[in-house]
C-alpha cells in the first residue's frame, strides 16, 4: 500500500511540493525503500530535469541495487553539472571499480587524492589499487606502504600491499604483511584476509590452507563457505566445491557470487536444468 499511495501522490501534479517529493524519496533510500525512492527522485526529475540532488541520489540508489553502470550515467549526468563535487568523483570512482574499469576510476581517485579533507587517505587507497590493477606494482607498493604507517590504515591497505608484492613475486616481503595482519586483526579474520590474497595472486593451494585454518578459528565466520567453495572450484575438487557452496547458500540464500559459482559448476557438470535455475 505505501508504494502505491506515494506513486498516487507522486503523481498528482503538483499536490505535494518537490521539495517535500525529494525529501520523502531521501527518507525512503535511507530506509532501504528502493523501488518508492526512485518513483520519488523520477518524478523530482520530471519536474527539474537538472536537479543534482535527485541526480546523485539516482546514482547511489543504483549502486546500492548494485547496478554500476545505471549508477555511472547518473554520476556522469550530475559531474557534468557539479564537475568538482568530490563526493561524485568519489562516488563515480567506486562505481567504476565495481566493472573493474580501473583506468577511468584512477584520473579521479588522483585527484581527490591530491585534495586535503576527510576522503584524502581513502582516495590515496583507491588510487593505489587502480595502480595496483593496472600493472603499475612499484607504484603502488609506494603508495601502500606509506598509508601502512597511518594509525587509520585500513585492512585493505594490507590486503593489496601483500598482494602487489605476491604480484613482483616477492613472497617474504609479503609475508611479512600477512605478520602485520596477525598482529592488527583478530587470527580468524586475518587467516580469511590471507586467503583471499593467495587467491586473487592465483596461488590456490596457498588460499585454501588460509581459509581452512580460518575457518578451524572461527567456524561461523561469514563468507567462509563461499571463499573455499571457489577456490576448490580453481583447484577442480568439484565435489568438494559444490559441497561448499551450497553450505555457503544455506548461509546466504540469496548471494548472487555463491549462486554463480554454483550455477557454473553444475553447468559445467552437464547438470544444467539445476545450473540454468541459478544462474537465471
Amino acid at each position: 500500500m505505501l508504494i502505491v499511495s506515494l506513486a498516487l501522490m507522486l503523481y498528482q501534479g503538483q499536490t505535494v511540493s518537490t521539495e517535500n517529493v525529494f525529501a520523502r524519496a531521501t527518507q525512503l533510500l535511507a530506509d532501504g525503500k528502493l523501488a518508492v525512492a526512485e518513483l520519488g527522485f523520477r518524478e523530482v526529475l520530471r519536474r527539474e530535469p537538472n536537479n543534482l540532488g535527485a541526480i546523485g541520489n539516482l546514482g547511489v540508489l543504483y549502486s546500492r541495487k548494485n547496478q554500476p553502470a545505471q549508477a555511472i550515467r547518473m554520476y556522469e549526468r550530475a559531474m557534468k553539472l557539479a564537475p568538482k563535487e568530490s563526493g561524485l568523483k568519489l562516488n563515480l570512482g567506486l562505481a567504476y571499480l565495481k566493472l573493474d574499469e580501473y583506468e577511468k576510476a584512477k584520473p579521479l581517485f588522483f585527484s581527490l587524492a591530491s585534495l586535503p579533507g576527510p576522503r584524502q587517505e581513502q582516495a590515496r587507497e583507491l588510487h593505489a589499487i587502480c595502480q595496483l590493477q593496472t600493472g603499475q606494482l612499484d607504484h603502488a607498493i609506494e603508495a601502500l606502504e606509506s598509508l601502512r604507517q597511518s594509525p587509520q590504515a585500513t585492512n585493505g591497505v594490507l590486503h593489496s600491499l601483500a598482494l602487489a608484492y605476491l604480484k613482483k613475486k616477492e613472497t617474504a616481503k609479503a609475508q611479512e604483511v600477512f605478520h602485520s595482519m596477525l598482529a592488527k586483526l583478530p587470527s580468524a579474520e586475518a587467516k580469511y584476509l590471507e586467503g583471499r590474497v593467495w587467491y586473487e595472486a592465483g596461488l590456490f593451494d596457498q588460499a585454501l590452507l588460509s581459509f581452512e585454518r580460518a575457518q578451524e578459528l572461527n567456524p561461523r565466520m561469514t563468507g567462509i563457505h563461499l571463499e573455499v567453495g571457489k577456490t576448490l572450484v580453481s583447484l577442480r575438487n568439484y565435489e568438494a566445491a559444490e559441497a561448499k557452496l551450497k553450505l555457503a547458500l544455506i548461509d546466504a540464500p540469496s548471494d548472487l557470487e555463491a549462486q554463480y559459482f554454483l550455477g557454473a559448476l553444475l553447468v559445467q557438470q552437464n547438470r544444467f536444468e539445476e545450473g540454468a535455475k541459478l544462474l537465471r
